[in-house]
């Protein structure tokens, strides 16, 4: 095929890329915690998701970054975000289609363009596709495919590693695999290993001081910052604690939904072809370690609640090494033009239509497809919600608990201090809980009803499932508060609160005149519900008047 040809088909690709990604364009609820964070670092308030607080409520640090450059642009978030993905999407593509010195047949980025879970995650609002982007230029930088890499490539490549792993931790995984895949390929054949050893060191070490250059003050900064050498989603999510079951379980929906990743590493091994260059065979076999070792890992860890999310990178480098394991073949058995290309239409039209693993309400073992979960009627209805809910209480002093699905709402409305407690991904108190059971994957340490009505003293929940989700109605009263039919529920007697929300039209019922007549007279309750009504009562209005006896 000629240059010309080729830079046709990679424009194609790149442009279908681009069309597929903006069809399945949304925004994950869990974006909405960078962009909560982005968003009081504009305001001058630091890296910091609550008032007074320092915890690192996030994995993606260069991305919240990222997100605060938009906000400082004067752009949505949302836009700015998603549009980075999108662009991210199209340029990975890009570079997995490029001419390769005679040898063209791009089937990773056929894969890459067809295959559902990459399109549905080119958006959603997260890092994910900036992240598989920063790996695949630090792969093809850091792994050329003939020759070797220069000191200042190497250096490169060191550095957008440490940009990798800096909007996603787990990418410290490639950037290991591929250094030490780069020191294979500049070790000179025979002699004694300790020679060749050092020669490749020679060659690599600006590899690794890129990458240290970057990562050690981000690692200092981070301990100085929270206090803790990893983020606070490490404990939130029981990060150092194997659960290889659900892994499995996870592993199997991915290779439902996508079998030619299963396939990639089956068979990215297998060197294509005879007298292939070391440098080729460096490349090859780092792309396949690196996709077995974070599929490994992503088992070992239970994988995640988000269907395929967790496991895209090993997908990615699945996606490379099986175009380097079969293309020397495919080339010599399909010598006509015609005949690869009509492959590589046909397997492209196979990944569009492959069936996906979960329909959009199936839940498999906690595992959910996220995209049916956020919808755009979904996210409308929580603007709408913030819309009608924000007058209310508007620049007051509120303390408010959420679960992981009110990220949007939570946002919008700003509150000083929001727990996110589902998982307590902002609070460290809730995250180093001791998990006392397995569940849903990262949604196991919700926070107890006691502190957040004792210790925290918070002032409300949104949502009548959020009270009940959280374990609240066997702990406190149900007091409602009606903001224009969105309702509120409180977790504490706060007269001047309820004083301030009544003066904007909120509707929230005479519980005090309640409470009092039934502490001067427990006799009104029922004898079998007394103790425990009156308890509730206590705990929820702790200055109320002692109750006769």
């Amino acid at each position: 095929m000629s240059e010309r040809s080729a830079r046709i088909v990679q424009g194609l690709l790149v442009i279908l890329a681009l069309i597929v990604g903006w069809r399945w364009w949304w925004t994950c609820d869990d974006a909405f915690i960078s962009f909560r964070y982005a968003q009081r670092l504009t305001q001058g308030l630091g890296l910091s998701f609550n008032d007074g607080e320092w915890v690192e409520g996030y994995t993606n640090f260069l991305w919240t970054l990222w997100v605060a450059l938009g906000k400082l642009l004067g752009l949505d978030e949302e836009n700015w975000s998603n549009g980075a993905g999108l662009v991210s999407y199209a340029a990975l593509v890009w570079a997995l289609s490029r001419p390769q010195h005679g040898r063209y047949w791009p089937l990773a980025a056929v894969l890459l363009v067809s295959s559902r879970p990459m399109q549905i995650w080119a958006t959603g609002g997260l890092e994910t596709s900036a992240n598989l982007a920063l790996l695949g230029l630090g792969f093809f930088i850091a792994l050329p495919a003939v020759g070797s890499a220069s000191s200042r490539r190497n250096a490169v490549a060191g550095l957008v590693f440490a940009a990798a792993a800096l909007t996603r931790p787990d990418s410290v995984l490639v950037a290991g695999v591929c250094g030490l895949a780069a020191l294979w390929r500049e070790s000179t054949p025979g002699g004694r290993w300790l020679a060749r050893a050092l020669q490749g060191l020679r060659s690599v070490w600006p590899m690794a001081a890129g990458f240290l250059l970057i990562w050690v003050p981000a690692l200092i900064w981070r301990k100085l910052t929270y206090g803790d050498w990893v983020p606070n989603t490490y404990h939130a999510k029981s990060g150092s604690l194997a659960w290889w079951t659900q892994g499995l379980v996870y592993l199997k929906l991915v290779f439902v939904e996508c079998p030619w990743f299963g396939l990639g590493l089956l068979l990215g091994w297998r060197v294509s072809g005879q007298g292939v260059p070391r440098a080729a065979r460096a490349r090859q076999r780092g792309a396949w370690v690196s996709a077995l070792l974070f599929t490994v890992y992503v088992t070992k860890v239970g994988g995640g609640f988000m269907h395929c999310r967790l496991a895209l990178p090993g997908m990615l480098f699945a996606f490379i090494a099986l175009e380097a394991a079969v293309i020397d073949r495919v080339i010599s058995t399909l010598p006509s033009m015609t005949q690869r290309w009509a492959t590589l239409v046909v397997v492209g039209m196979v990944c569009l239509m492959w069936p996906p693993a979960l329909d959009s309400a199936e839940t498999v073992s906690g595992v959910v497809d996220e995209r049916a979960h956020y919808d755009p009627a979904r996210a409308q209805r929580l603007e709408r919600d913030a819309a009608r809910i924000s007058p209310y209480v508007k620049d007051l002093n509120l303390r408010v608990a959420f679960i992981g699905g009110q990220a949007r709402l939570v946002h919008r409305l700003g509150p000083p201090v929001a727990i996110e407690a589902e998982t307590g991904l902002t609070d460290a108190w809730v995250a180093r809980q001791k998990l006392r059971r397995r569940g849903r994957v990262g949604h196991e340490k919700r926070a107890p009803p006691d502190y957040l009505v004792r210790q925290r003293r918070t002032h409300m929940v949104f949502g009548a499932f959020a009270f009940t989700y959280l374990g609240l109605d066997e702990y406190i009263p149900r007091v409602g508060v009606n903001m224009s039919k969105r309702w509120a529920f409180l977790l504490h007697w706060d007269s001047k609160l309820v004083e301030a929300l009544r003066r904007r039209g909120a509707l929230v019922p005479p519980f005090e005149k309640r409470a009092r007549e039934l502490l001067a007279n427990p006799k009104l309750i029922p004898a079998s519900q007394r103790a425990t009504t009156l308890t509730k009562i206590r705990r929820f209005w702790p200055e109320a008047p002692q109750a006769s006896q």
